[in-house]
């Protein structure tokens, strides 16, 4: 399990680098990436924004997520 949470913050990580921090990630992409099942991604998610790792935040097509790092 904390291998998935690894795996999960070093998609969320790498989307945040690669756009300046400006696009999160949906976790349709993070399920396709991982190849599990959406049961166990969102109890995952759950724990990360239980332990404030991630935010949550509207998008056009969803719920984005973003990890919870400062910019500099």
């Amino acid at each position: 399990m904390e291998d998935l949470e690894n795996d999960v913050m070093k998609i969320l990580i790498h989307k945040y680098k690669i756009s300046g921090g400006h696009n999160g990630t949906y976790a349709v992409s993070i399920l396709n990436q991982l190849q599990v099942e959406y049961a166990s991604l969102r109890k995952i998610l759950n724990k990360l924004y239980k332990e404030k790792k991630i935010i949550i935040r509207d998008g056009s097509k969803g719920n984005l997520i973003f990890p919870n790092v400062k910019k500099k």
